[in-house]
């Protein structure tokens, strides 16, 4: 991370910076952008709802010391065209496949990280494009369990325009959706969350109310493991006790709970994050060059 004394806005720009922005053609016209950094094994990485490849804006660097990361603005969000007549997950994960396919590893496969509504789309690949998914992380999973047990407290911003009321707004949706703990929604936070809510052009967004996941996960052939904040809104009451009965079709090696984070845990325990899902993505590999040699 740049120095605490430049600005959240230089530090966002000083990482992204740091690697490479590609534009893949969409169908229809458009194009799909992706910010990439490192070398090694591909993992792509499937940003939130209201989100941008920012989601990982803590997980990239360290990711990239031992991967090539390719991180997603995914159609109708962040600085990514829109889909003609798609609205949400099962319409954009195509795009994304394909950009896997040609672009990231052709002929090949790649490691899928998928936060909250990425999930979905990570998911969506791994059970329709198998062949391209060589492991799937679940951060905060959207439709896992349907409705969330309680996200009373959300405001709507569509319509506020005094800059410092819109602030307090998404200050108060972060602690009520995204974060536990409140030291965490400094000004690089409420600037990541600003920057991403305005770009959000897909509104009407429904498929993270359902079980879709729980359908997908019998399709999955890969590895996979899930990532959790332990006050996650959306894993309230005995949800936690239950992931591994729902997901007792696919291929679950690992079900990590970190303390003290919420929704975005992947931001708010970064560090604690980034080791778990690199020792994974790492056994995976491992696993993957033992049966290429056995063959």
């Amino acid at each position: 991370m740049p120095p605490s004394n430049t600005t959240a806005a230089d530090q966002l720009t000083a990482i992204a910076r740091e690697g490479q922005r590609i534009e893949q053609p969409l169908a229809g016209g458009g194009h799909l952008v992706w910010h990439a950094w490192g070398r090694g094994t591909p993992v792509v990485l499937c940003h939130g709802g209201h989100g941008s490849w920012t989601h990982w804006v803590r997980n990239v660097q360290a990711l990239a010391r031992h991967h090539t990361v390719w991180a997603a603005d995914l159609p109708g969000f962040g600085d990514s065209d829109n889909l003609a007549g798609v609205a949400d997950a099962d319409g954009l994960w195509p795009a994304v496949a394909q950009g896997i396919a040609t672009l990231i590893a052709p002929g090949g496969d790649a490691h899928l990280v998928g936060f909250s509504f990425g999930s979905m789309v990570a998911g969506f690949i791994a059970a329709e494009r198998p062949e391209l998914a060589r492991s799937l992380t679940l951060v905060g999973a959207a439709a896992m369990f349907g409705n969330p047990s309680s996200l009373e407290g959300l405001v709507s911003v569509r319509h506020i325009t005094d800059p410092a009321e819109l602030r307090a707004a998404h200050r108060q949706n972060l602690k009520v959706l995204m974060l536990h703990a409140d030291a965490t929604i400094d000004d690089f936070t409420l600037l990541v969350q600003e920057h991403n809510v305005a770009r959000d052009r897909l509104p009407n967004r429904r498929l993270a109310h359902t079980t879709l996941m729980q359908t997908l996960q019998a399709r999955w052939r890969c590895p996979v493991q899930g990532i959790w904040g332990r006050h996650d809104v959306l894993y309230g009451g005995d949800r936690f006790s239950r992931l591994r009965e729902v997901l007792r079709d696919c291929d679950l090696r690992r079900a990590h709970i970190l303390e003290g984070a919420g929704h975005w845990v992947q931001y708010e325990a970064a560090d604690a994050f980034n080791e778990r899902l690199l020792e994974f993505l790492s056994l995976v590999d491992l696993e993957r060059g033992a049966a290429a040699s056995a063959n």
